[in-house]
């Protein structure tokens, strides 16, 4: 299960986000204890949830950042409180979750050492610098210590797709890519490295995927809005939101896209890595600001 079937007993994307573009979350499947619903949380939104559930003990304080309307995984297994931007956004998990916040991305409505874990999928690449510096500085406020975050997000990259946009429709490429999905703070990893060690996080994790030379669907979509990209790029765009609407065949093309990504990786260029999974630890100590 990947992006097409996300927050398919929940959802809607998140706030701030491209409307035709699932979110991170999960159906009924991925609640189970079989080898099905192993294998769903496996292949789910670039393998977030297994990553979750690999890092983030049962029972856990667990806070959803940027949670869009939620996903049925998250409060099955641990104790979890979503936060979004968007007031209606966090009416509809506030029913599913066990908490639910609004509020200022700079200034987390919680107390101090709150959750065990703070976890998040497509939400980082929408903010700009001073507001991604802001957040990584609240969340390592927010977590208890050693407590862990997990995220997932898209990267600005050398996939060769991208790259061929980007050289030779500039204008196309920041339509499609930055302006009609909202993703103001698109970043390069080494980027997100340094916010990271910066605020206070020692990294554990740092999957580089999405390098495969075929994009999984959701990007394709962005096309559909780009004007000042090529038409046949415009037409793949518009098929691909048509595939939105037959939930299990995006969710298959997903599946092949990402299985393909897991065994050609090692052997792809990191450069040409569209998506980030990162897992980081609050460290004891925050660093000292540079003099």
């Amino acid at each position: 299960m990947t992006r097409a079937a996300e927050k398919q007993d929940i959802g809607r994307p998140r706030a701030g986000g491209n409307s035709d573009r699932p979110v991170a979350g999960s159906g009924r499947i991925t609640r189970g204890h079989g080898v099905l619903a192993l294998a769903a949380r496996y292949f789910s939104t670039w393998h977030f949830l297994c990553t979750i559930e690999a890092n983030v003990r049962e029972g856990s304080e667990v806070l959803d950042f940027g949670c869009g309307q939620g996903t049925s995984y998250f409060p099955s297994r641990f104790h979890t409180t979503g936060f979004d931007v968007d007031f209606e956004t966090v009416r509809a998990v506030s029913g599913p979750y066990q908490g639910a916040v609004t509020g200022d991305v700079a200034q987390l409505p919680f107390r101090a050492e709150t959750f065990d874990a703070a976890v998040s999928s497509f939400v980082l690449e929408h903010l700009p610098f001073e507001h991604a510096v802001a957040t990584f500085d609240e969340l390592r406020r927010v977590l208890r210590p050693h407590g862990v975050l997990i995220c997932l997000c898209d990267l600005e990259c050398d996939h060769p797709l991208l790259s061929l946009v980007r050289r030779f429709f500039p204008d196309g490429y920041q339509e499609a890519f930055i302006k009609v999905p909202g993703h103001l703070g698109l970043r390069r990893e080494r980027t997100w490295a340094e916010l990271l060690t910066g605020a206070g996080f020692d990294i554990l994790e740092w999957r580089l995927m999405s390098r495969f030379p075929v994009l999984d669907h959701a990007p394709w979509t962005y096309f559909a809005s780009a004007p000042r990209v090529p038409k046949p790029l415009q037409w793949i765009g518009k098929a691909a939101h048509r595939v939105n609407r037959w939930g299990r065949v995006a969710e298959l093309c997903d599946v092949v896209v990402v299985a393909a990504d897991d065994v050609f990786r090692s052997v792809l260029p990191r450069s040409w890595a569209y998506r980030l999974l990162f897992v980081a630890r609050k460290t004891g100590t925050r660093p000292s600001p540079a003099t």
